[in-house]
């Protein structure tokens, strides 16, 4: 086998591995999330329930970052500092954008929706469908010549409309009231008047019925406590991340745009992952069997390509 041969098949090879990486990323990332989003019907914030909940709305800020592109006050950022450099090549000499920063910054913010109602939104983690806005800081230089500097931001600002598809949960201090009854039983075991009291046949011991109704009266409690210190119920509960392999999915675009973005991009990415597996299995298949004719011919085009661009 010659060093041709063995370079062409090596290609064929990366290329069947690329086909079938894009081929299981379509049917187990993109399109996923087209039956996900199909599938959650979109709620007005104040009947939201815990699991997975889809929503729109006004961005309303409490706190605040500042845009590292434009210095303005928003809830977050997703930015790349690049800068214009010359590349000395063979053929000459080429220009291109080079990053030397990048970050991603937020706040939690509250989304409004149409009657008023609000929730919290932690942004982490979530895919972003935001448009890509670009910035040329004034360096001195004019954009776009050797040594100016631009930025690429997403960003989210104060108003934008927002779709949002995520997990409805407890937020920390709410998730599980459990410790908090623990606790409350744990002073009461320690207050003797208290213990007595629950004594209600005065048989000098707490029996099971006596216990148990102690543990609701303590649940009763620290559940109305706990939504007594929030001003709104729904100031317990936050949208974030799915616990589970759910998507989170943040983004300015509205769901049937959301939705044709992923179709498209996921039909795309099935359709040339297919394609990549059935040319380049044939290509091997031909080039160890001969069969079938177009994979051998296959074979010969990709060998030829490479031979041609290595002169």
């Amino acid at each position: 086998m010659s060093a041709n041969e063995v370079l062409a098949l090596n290609a064929i090879f990366v290329l069947l591995l690329t086909g079938l990486f894009l081929f299981f990323r379509s049917i187990l990332r993109i399109l996923p999330r087209v039956v996900w989003i199909t599938g959650t019907p979109t709620s007005p914030i104040r009947s939201l329930a815990i699991g997975l909940v889809e929503v729109t709305g006004k961005v309303k800020q409490e706190e605040t970052i500042i845009s590292p592109a434009t210095g303005l006050e928003c809830c977050l950022t997703k930015y790349k500092l690049q800068e214009l450099k010359v590349t000395h090549t063979r053929n000459g000499r080429t220009t291109s954008w080079r990053t030397i920063d990048s970050g991603f910054l937020y706040v939690p913010f509250y989304l409004q929706d149409s009657e008023g109602a609000r929730i919290l939104i932690n942004p982490k983690d979530a895919e972003l469908y935001l448009p890509c806005e670009t910035y040329y800081p004034n360096t001195g230089f004019p954009a776009n010549t050797v040594g100016s500097i631009r930025y690429l931001e997403q960003a989210i600002y104060s108003n934008s409309f927002l779709y949002v598809l995520g997990e409805a949960k407890k937020k920390a201090r709410f998730a599980d009231l459990k410790d908090e009854v623990s606790i409350n039983l744990a002073i009461l075991r320690g207050d003797p008047e208290k213990m007595a009291a629950l004594d209600e046949n005065k048989d000098g011991q707490i029996d099971t019925v006596e216990w148990e109704k102690a543990v609701r009266n303590a649940e009763s409690r620290v559940t109305e406590e706990t939504i007594t210190a929030a001003q709104n119920p729904l100031d317990t509960v936050i949208i974030a991340k799915p616990s589970a392999k759910r998507p989170f999915i943040i983004s300015t675009r509205s769901e049937k745009e959301v939705l044709n973005r992923l179709r498209w991009k996921g039909y795309s990415t099935l359709v040339l992952g297919l394609t990549l597996i059935f040319f380049n299995l044939a290509g091997i298949l031909g080039f160890f069997f001969n069969q079938p004719p177009f994979g051998k011919n296959y074979y010969k085009m990709v060998k030829l390509i490479l031979e041609n661009s290595g002169r």
